[in-house]
């Protein structure tokens, strides 16, 4: 179910194409934003755990 998209449907189709388009345009965009980040909020605190593992043992 895409609640976000039903949800915010009527309120782009009175604001018009070029919002519809705006939307549509930097959505993929945000989403890659987001990976990055949540690849990173996972990614650099198991590094710096296995890097201070190996240090002290």
């Amino acid at each position: 179910m895409r609640y976000s998209s039903s949800s915010a449907r009527p309120l782009l189709a009175q604001l018009g194409s070029q919002a519809i388009a705006a939307v549509s345009m930097t959505l993929p965009i945000v989403v890659l934003f987001a990976a990055a980040a949540q690849g990173i909020g996972v990614g650099l605190p198991s590094f710096i755990s296995r890097h201070l593992g190996a240090v002290s043992t």
